[in-house]
């Protein structure tokens, strides 16, 4: 049977507090006096927000996790790291105007990154 790790739920729910803050910053003085505001530049663009590492095994060749927005999901490791290594798996959230639109996914084994992977829009 897979299991899936889960991420941290009050570090995901702190990212998106994060997003809906950068979407409703205050406006600059100097864009203000251009009669634009942070908001219409800056709001509207992704913003990616880390959401969190955990610690997790490969196993079979692959790591399954469970992810915000996507849910369930397994990805391949390189043959090259054992069965059973300890592997850090770390997410952000990607936004615009605040709301969730996607996640990256970046895996690392023994300090080096070995894979990222982008889920839906980011």
């Amino acid at each position: 049977m897979t299991t899936y790790a889960d991420f941290d739920q009050s570090k995901i729910n702190a990212a998106l507090e994060a997003a809906r803050e950068h979407a409703g910053a205050g406006a600059d003085t100097a864009l203000e006096s251009a009669g634009l505001s942070t908001m219409d530049i800056y709001a509207a663009t992704e913003f990616a927000v880390s959401a969190g590492c955990i610690s997790v095994k490969s196993q079979n060749g692959k790591v399954c996790l469970n992810l915000p927005l996507v849910g369930n999901y397994c990805l391949p490791v390189p043959s090259w790291i054992p069965s059973g290594a300890e592997l850090q798996a770390c997410i952000s959230l990607c936004t615009t105007w605040g709301i969730p639109t996607g996640v990256k996914l970046t895996v690392s084994f023994n300090g080096s990154v070995i894979f990222t992977k982008k889920f839906l829009k980011c």
